[in-house]
């Protein structure tokens, strides 16, 4: 068996035991300890709250190596299926099994209060927990990861639904899946146009449409995206979201895809299918689905995680186990090379990802605690109401930062995730040659699987669009400041000198952004903008990167040496990518059917 993906995965660790300020975020989450409903499980303390998460992590490194990853080989070759008579879908035997794990480790809800069943635990728990079960099995990510279903119906569901249906989900006897894209509506979700009409008579809601590529489309409760106002087609502003069981939808059959074949991808249609309205009509893409799906692109960029780190420790074992001409070929420089970039593109993209899931378990605990401040105004007395307001209004602001830098760093995240896996599962396949392009050895299977992570979810250059406003208008720059203004303040000349590098790669992005915006009265400037805003995407997630494992070099010498050799690395891409925006020829893009056409 494997040895525990917790244990093992020193990375991980390094991120609950030295890095990440964990007492900020769980001092939320935990509404600083305060009890009234005396639940015997909430942590007294800090101290004790990161014990249980530790320990909950601790045990799902087991969960991973012990059960998941066993069954991984032939929950691919066995998958998911779908049975045309009875409309239903079956999954894989070791599927049932590794939920089954997983369902009696309490774990279906982690970040679920515990009111409800959950073990209330932060995002960055979550995040850490879908890295370590993507390296098992990466498609049972999709079962296990979409826990923001649950989330989104705490939210803002009302309290009926909420009893209703958040116990089975946080026990794992039901499971969620978002249920938005139609064969006409992928990256365009505003073109939806399932339709959802309310019955006067009945009371009642009811859906009539169908839906194409729905991940877990066999969950017993799915969210489903549909249009409640009329003539809205087109329109975003028209669009509600609704709760859905599985017993109102038709199933009508299930897509063969390149991998994660152990996650039934479905279409499904609704034939007057009765659906329970959340929270208010209209907000359903605007809000509701915008909170949904940053989870969900959160847990997609772990996922990239795990396979990577799988394909890794595949790939170096073998290395170290593989001899040609008289030694390991591990041994060999350009071997070494290859792994050692693997290892560096992995480390760089959990810096990113694990400091996205921080600003959001930030940011919603804020928000949380203005809820709490709200109420305790109602009764407080007139000394007590200024501490409060003050409180309150600190929070706002807080709330409102953290938001912004939570909602450029997810699709930043996503994007150097997904571009990431595919490329270290790629270079693994390398590692092991030959055989590495067989079923005998796991790689090529972590290949296929890695290909999702950069489409579903919303493909890269749609996370390019969701970014680029950001990008543009540096809202990255105060934390970059503070790296700076941190390396500059140590001791450390060697750590210093790096600092200057990153500051000219700085300087890089700052002209390239220049170069774009001075354009901004072009006519073609829209054209010029879309064909180079990917290489401001990724000059700025391999600065933000770099500046991550600078902060870490200060505490850990391990990661002194990942970021000397990361920044090298960095400062050759980052001067490439400016080079093709300087340098950019606009009538070479205006022209390009004609040029394609040149023979």
């Amino acid at each position: 068996m494997a040895e525990n993906f917790y244990e093992k995965n020193k990375d991980i660790q390094f991120y609950f035991d030295q890095y990440l300020d964990l007492k900020t975020i769980i001092d939320l989450k935990e509404n600083f300890y305060q009890n009234p409903d005396g639940d015997e499980d909430a942590p007294a303390n800090f101290e004790e709250a990161l014990d249980n998460t530790k320990s909950i992590l601790n045990y799902l490194g087991h969960i991973a190596s012990e059960t998941i990853f066993p069954n991984s080989t032939k929950v691919d070759e066995e998958g998911a299926s779908f049975d045309p008579q009875t409309k239903t879908i079956k999954l894989a035997s070791g599927t049932i099994e590794d939920l089954n794990a997983l369902k009696e480790a309490g774990v279906m809800g982690l970040t679920l209060p515990r009111k409800y069943g959950g073990l209330n635990q932060c995002e960055t728990a979550l995040v850490a927990s879908i890295d370590m079960v993507s390296a098992a099995d990466a498609g049972l990510m999709t079962l296990f990861g979409l826990q923001g279903i649950g989330e989104t119906i705490y939210h803002f569901a009302d309290e009926e639904v909420k009893d209703k249906y958040l116990p089975k989900l946080a026990s794992g006897e039901y499971l969620g899946a978002m249920t938005l894209t139609e064969a006409g509506a992928g990256s365009d979700l505003g073109s939806v146009l399932t339709k959802a009409t309310y019955d006067e008579d009945k009371q009642k809601w009811f859906l009539n449409g169908t839906k194409r590529f729905i991940t877990n489309g066999g969950a017993e409760v799915q969210l489903v995206l549909a249009r409640t106002e009329p003539d809205t087609d087109g329109d975003v502003r028209g669009l509600s979201m609704f709760l859905v069981e599985i017993d109102q939808i038709e199933v009508n059959r299930i897509e063969h895809k390149l991998g994660i074949n152990g996650s039934p991808t479905c279409e499904l249609v609704f034939d007057n299918s009765e659906g329970m309205l959340i929270g208010k009509r209209r907000f359903g893409l605007v809000k509701y689905l915008i909170s949904l799906m940053n989870s969900a692109r959160l847990g997609c960029a772990a996922q990239g995680l795990g396979l990577a780190q799988i394909a890794f420790d595949d790939a170096l074992q073998y290395s170290d186990e593989r001899e040609q001409f008289g030694k390991k070929i591990k041994e060999f420089p350009p071997i070494a090379n290859m792994l050692a970039k693997m290892k560096l593109s992995i480390e760089s993209t959990r810096a990113l990802v694990y400091q996205c899931a921080w600003m959001v378990d930030n940011y919603t605990g804020l928000e949380h605690r203005i809820v709490v401040i709200k109420e305790q105004l109602k009764d407080a007395k007139d000394e007590q109401k200024e501490k409060l307001s003050a409180e309150r209004k600190e929070c706002v602001d807080k709330a409102k930062k953290f938001r912004m830098y939570a909602d450029i760093l997810t699709p930043l995240a996503k994007i150097k995730s997904g571009t990431m896996a595919n490329e270290v599962t790629s270079d693994a396949i390398q590692v092991l040659g030959g055989v590495g392009y067989t079923k005998e050895f796991r790689v090529e299977r972590y290949f296929r699987d890695a290909r999702i992570v950069d489409i579903y979810e919303g493909t890269g250059e749609m996370q390019v669009k969701a970014a680029i406003s950001g990008v543009l208008n540096g809202y990255l720059n105060p934390l970059m400041d503070q790296f700076e203004d941190k390396v500059n303040k140590s001791d450390d000349d060697e750590l210093k000198s790096l600092g200057k590098i990153i500051k000219e790669a700085r300087n890089d992005l700052d002209e390239a952004i220049a170069k774009i915006k001075g354009s901004v009265e072009d006519p073609d400037y829209e054209i010029y903008l879309q064909s180079y805003e990917r290489n401001l995407c990724d000059m700025l997630c391999d600065l933000y990167c770099a500046y991550l494992l600078l902060d870490q070099a200060l505490i850990s010498d391990r990661k002194k040496i990942v970021a000397r050799k990361y920044i090298g690395q960095m400062r050759n891409r980052v001067a490439q990518d400016k080079a093709e925006v300087l340098n950019s020829n606009l009538d070479a893009v205006k022209h390009f059917n004609l040029i394609n056409e040149v023979r």
